[in-house]
């Protein structure tokens, strides 16, 4: 199937389908009081390069879901770091495993991380790591985010 073409429904770029799930997720949290006016959600996958959308959005979401009837749904769908899904060999560090759950998400030099910290001081924290643009390896990017993410759960 060719995906570069507009007449298929699933292209990337700004379509009249694409514009409607743009309109009905956007309206969708503003009713929920969150304002996602500067967001653009194109496709369901991310991959999208009009998609868009700011770490605090992010983050407003989860804060959100945290206090939603649907948050033990929604919390047990993510991945869990030394566990499963996309975080089964994500900072597996002393003390760390298991005490994130979150969806990860990466493409060329982009790198991001989203969802719950359970700390060793029994806090739960929501984050949102986003890094655009890097030049570096990603292995070393994913290691300076891991290490981020063990001093929280250590220190907070």
């Amino acid at each position: 199937m060719n995906t570069n073409n507009s007449s298929n429904p699933n292209y990337a770029g700004i379509t009249e389908y694409s514009m409607i799930i743009d309109c009905s997720e956007l309206e969708f949290w503003k009713e929920k009081g969150l304002d996602l006016s500067t967001a653009a959600l194109i496709d369901g996958s991310g991959l999208s390069p009009f998609n868009y959308i700011t770490p605090q959005q992010l983050n407003d979401i989860l804060v959100f879901m945290k206090k939603s009837v649907n948050y033990s749904s929604f919390y047990n769908s993510l991945a869990i770091n030394g566990v499963s899904g996309t975080l089964t060999t994500f900072c597996d560090k002393e003390g760390c495993k298991g005490r994130i759950s979150g969806k990860s998400g990466s493409f060329s030099n982009v790198r991001c991380y989203a969802g719950y910290i359970k700390t060793l001081k029994n806090k739960e924290l929501s984050f949102v790591v986003m890094i655009n643009n890097f030049t570096c390896e990603s292995s070393s990017i994913k290691s300076l985010i891991e290490d981020y993410l063990a001093k929280i759960i250590k220190e907070y």
